[in-house]
């Protein structure tokens, strides 16, 4: 009787996950909207990238309704697979034309690269850093996104990859502990199949400080989402299915635009126009059904948010330091 009824139990748990999996999908994400729907306006990448055995590939598409997203992704084609993952939701063409054509361009020799190559890469860095023990970028799935339909990464082609069929790590030590996951170093170095080249330079997307920017908001976003789910618990509400891709959105669309004036003091007046109409618009590439989950999903941050008189307070109650302004 009881092993009867965890069995019904679990295919009840089953039935719910696959209907909460397929409502996600319906509904999708602007990443994954803009990634179907935004028309390719650049697809950039490294010449040599064979040659060195790091595909650095750059993309910018067009949103509907205004503005540009642009991912930026890093494939390591002899070890360590997909690298470094990120992008920007808004951002304009000159934005994009100055950080990659001005600063990128100026030292790697960049060419124009059909989108599904980048596809393909980029599928091939997910499975072979997956399959090699290596850990993915965090939040890879949403830049990835911007990409399009990629395929099922379990299965992409690996042609190019790995260097005569063994793996040639090149970097620091420090990094590979960093990034492996599947073994130790030790472990890593002494298999049969490994190359290595140890030193001291670490190619990457992106430098130390944008790196630890990186990882502060990923800890803005651990935290708020933990807060926001706790005090819709307190306040006797369910938090939304779509609660994690509205808190993100909003954290993202924050951090894009121009710090506040020191003067207004209200959370509400600090967030800029330009905030609001990020949003309604990234709300606006959903279908209907995703466009009400996402509304509401959005009310219940908004709310949450009034609490604060200030980012400052809003910061310190998820445990950030207050920055202090500097003196001159």
């Amino acid at each position: 009787m009881a092993k009867s009824l965890r069995k019904r139990v679990r295919h009840r748990q089953k039935r719910q996950q696959r209907k909460r999996a397929l409502a996600r999908q319906r509904g999708g994400s602007p990443y994954q909207r803009i990634g179907v729907s935004g028309d390719v306006v650049a697809c950039y990448i490294n010449r040599n990238w064979r040659v060195e055995g790091q595909a650095c590939i750059y993309l910018l598409r067009r949103v509907l309704g205004a503005g540009h997203a642009m991912g930026a992704y890093l494939v390591d084609t002899w070890c360590v697979g997909l690298k470094d993952a990120w992008g920007r939701l808004d951002i304009d063409y000159n934005e994009f034309s100055e950080s990659v054509h001005d600063r990128v361009g100026s030292e790697v020799d960049l060419v124009r690269v059909d989108l599904d190559t980048a596809r393909r890469l980029v599928g091939a860095g997910i499975r072979f850093a997956d399959q090699n023990g290596f850990r993915l970028p965090p939040r890879y799935e949403r830049w990835v996104a911007l990409l399009g339909d990629i395929g099922d990464w379990s299965t992409a082609d690996l042609s190019g990859f790995s260097v005569d069929g063994k793996l040639r790590y090149v970097g620091s030590m420090e990094d590979l502990k960093r990034r492996l996951v599947g073994c130790t170093v030790e472990e890593f170095l002494a298999r049969e199949d490994v190359e290595f080249v140890l030193g001291d330079d670490d190619f990457t997307l992106l430098d130390d400080t944008t790196q630890a920017l990186e990882e502060t908001i990923g800890d803005l976003r651990c935290r708020g989402l933990n807060a926001v789910r706790q005090w819709c618990f307190a306040n006797g509400m369910a938090p939304h299915s779509r609660l994690a891709d509205a808190w993100d959105m909003m954290v993202q669309s924050i951090l894009q635009d121009e710090p506040p004036d020191e003067d207004e003091e209200e959370l509400d007046e600090q967030l800029p126009d330009s905030t609001a109409v990020n949003i309604a618009r990234l709300v606006g590439l959903e279908d209907p059904q995703g466009q009400v989950g996402l509304r509401q999903a959005f009310e219940q941050v908004r709310v949450f948010m009034q609490q604060f008189e200030s980012p400052d307070e809003l910061g310190e109650s998820l445990g950030f330091e207050r920055t202090e302004p500097d003196e001159d």
